[in-house]
């Protein structure tokens, strides 16, 4: 008999020893209502261990539905690869979202983005559309030129986009392009562009009264770098809008998803504010970790942006990643739920939520929100950890 309970004990203790490891080895993943984080290590607490696709959570699975390519009848099969191949040639890989962001399933108002977008001298090529709903969301066709595009768009509870590449050939001898604009119009919102700002540009721009939106992102695909890709996702504040965690897509640079990303951000005792994360491909195959620091804009502590690095299993740095981030009000009387569809989705794990907190949306619960941004892998020799 007592080497049979001695037996039981052993087993007992073994169980829990591998109940206690499972969970803690990348616990900062999910981080509570607390501010309670791991700030401190060099990441965060996150490890270089594999994990289950989507990283076995439901609603990071949700959101990582992926745009289908466009058909875009201005270019011939292969025409536009052909155009970016062309000696002297620069090309912008550009995202344009709209619309109520930070999915609020509370929204009511339907509002017209139908517009068009021009370039003064160059090509546009749509390379997808972003949550284009047939019959509702499409590209008007026949386009007049190359150098331009419309479209007709409404959004109410979530947001559409587009994802393009714009091309700009080397200026013809005897001509003058320093004019050379993109020219963004639609009825709530529109920008001209200067090709210098496209260089690097993440911008979020609120729109209206209604918490609506629109994040410009990209990148000078011509500079220097091993490979380059958007971002985006949630930006989840906690009740005490001093931490929280993100969760998110990590996209090449035509919004092919390549894997996903999970990570907290916080601030420190001494006030600074830092974040951390994991990257993982489809599969849940370690690919890299994150970390860097984030703020607020100046008088407004809706938005902000943030910039990092990501890092091979041994934490040399492979590249880096920038980007913008929105939230709504904390005073919002939002409620949070929704489905898994891209419309309405709030915050909803049960594991982050206090059973106590109130189901309305307000100072003891999550603050939702959205983060876009692009990163970039630098080609020194040692950043082959990828």
């Amino acid at each position: 008999m007592r080497r049979t309970l001695m037996l039981i004990g052993a087993i007992a203790l073994a169980g829990l020893a591998i109940i206690v490891v499972g969970c803690s080895s990348d616990s900062p993943m999910v981080p509570g209502t607390s501010d309670e984080l791991n700030l401190t290590a060099q990441f965060g607490g996150y490890t270089a261990a594999d994990e289950p696709a989507a990283f076995g959570d439901p609603e990071v699975e949700a959101m990582m539905d992926q745009d289908p390519p466009a058909e875009d009848p201005a270019f011939a099969l292969g025409e536009a690869d052909s155009l970016r191949g062309m000696a002297g040639v620069t090309v912008y890989a550009m995202a344009i979202r709209w619309g109520m962001l930070k999915e609020d399933s509370t929204a009511t108002q339907t509002t017209d983005w139908s517009g068009s977008l021009t370039l003064t001298h160059g090509f546009i090529h749509v390379v997808r559309t972003i949550r284009f709903e047939e019959h509702q969301d499409y590209i008007v066709r026949p386009r007049t030129g190359r150098h331009e595009l419309s479209w007709v768009s409404f959004t109410s509870k979530s947001f559409d986009g587009l994802m393009l590449a714009i091309i700009v050939p080397p200026t013809p001898p005897d001509s003058d392009w320093s004019n050379n604009q993109l020219n963004f119009q639609t009825g709530p919102y529109s920008r001209i562009f200067a090709l210098s700002e496209l260089e690097h540009l993440n911008e979020i721009v609120d729109v209206g009264s209604q918490g609506e939106q629109i994040a410009f992102n990209a990148t000078d695909l011509s500079s220097d770098s091993c490979g380059t890709g958007q971002l985006e996702g949630r930006w989840l504040l906690n009740p005490s809008h001093k931490n929280g965690h993100f969760m998110g897509k990590w996209m090449s640079d035509d919004g092919l998803i390549l894997g996903h990303m999970r990570g907290h951000f916080g601030a420190r005792p001494e006030g600074e504010k830092v974040f951390f994360g994991k990257y993982i491909g489809l599969e849940g195959l370690f690919r890299g970790l994150i970390r860097g620091t984030w703020g607020f804009d100046p008088n407004d502590s809706t938005k902000g942006w943030f910039d990092g690095i990501f890092a091979d299993r041994a934490g040399r740095t492979l590249g880096e990643l920038h980007g913008r981030w929105g939230s709504i009000p904390p005073d919002s009387t939002a409620t949070v739920g929704g489905d898994h569809n891209g419309n309405g989705q709030m915050h909803g794990h049960g594991h982050d939520r206090d059973p106590n907190e109130d189901p309305k949306f307000g100072t003891n619960r999550w603050t939702p929100g959205f983060f876009s941004g692009q990163w970039k892998k630098d080609c020194a020799e040692d950043s082959n950890g990828m």
